[in-house]
């Protein structure tokens, strides 16, 4: 689990993966217009998995179809108003 100053805190599994990745995120004690978004390693936005008003203190899921993504190394950012997160995962075939 990612935690960024104890505000937010996701998790990517599997991590490799293959056809499919789960993404749980949470904000900590606060609600804020959210943004869960995948970038390949130029910094392209590939995929938007949450872009809503998401409750602070509710664990919230998302799922990635990676089937028509190519292998390699991505980035999932999820962004609030009150800060970014980013971490690393990796597609196989």
């Amino acid at each position: 689990m990612v935690d960024t100053q104890n505000e937010l805190s996701a998790l990517a599994y599997p991590n490799p993966a293959r056809d499919q990745m789960t993404i749980e995120f949470m904000l900590n004690g606060y609600n804020s217009e959210t943004i869960l978004e995948v970038l390949d390693l130029n910094g392209q936005r590939v995929a938007v998995l949450y872009n809503a008003e998401a409750e602070g203190d509710v664990p919230y899921r998302a799922t990635l179809d990676a089937l028509g993504m190519a292998p390699g190394v991505y980035f999932y950012q999820l962004i609030t108003n009150r800060g970014v997160l980013t971490s690393k995962f990796t597609i196989l075939k």
